[in-house]
């Protein structure tokens, strides 16, 4: 079986918002994801995985500040692939995000801050 890890970032802004990416793609209703993705070989660990994500998605002078992973899910997508996903709690330092690639041809992605209270956090399509 092949288990393909992945790293996601629960984001905390300056203000204590949650840093989301709201995806955008025809014939799909609007979903939030948190920032990250795959791991690659190359990364040595999963904190580096996270930290070249988030460089590559947020923008290569962003600084962030990661604790340890809180959650880890695990779920089937083939038959014989697994997706593990690890969470970290992060915390966004000053100066903001400078968005690096956020479209693509099939997508658009748009930063966008949510507010930590659990009313606002049951609106979205995550």
């Amino acid at each position: 079986m092949q288990i393909s890890q992945r790293v996601r970032a629960i984001l905390i802004t300056p203000n204590n918002h949650l840093l989301m990416i709201k995806r955008l793609r025809e014939n799909f209703a609007p979903f939030w994801v948190t920032p990250g993705g795959e791991t690659l070989p190359t990364d040595g660990s999963l904190e580096a995985a996270l930290q070249r994500e988030l460089r590559a998605q947020l923008g290569f002078g962003i600084q962030v500040e990661i604790a340890n992973p809180v959650l880890n899910l695990e779920h089937i997508l083939e038959e014989d692939v697994v997706i593990q996903q690890w969470f970290f709690i992060c915390y966004l330092g000053a100066g903001g995000v400078q968005p690096a690639l956020l479209n693509s041809d099939a997508s658009i992605y748009a930063l966008e801050t949510v507010h930590l209270a659990a009313s606002a956090l049951r609106t979205l399509n995550i």
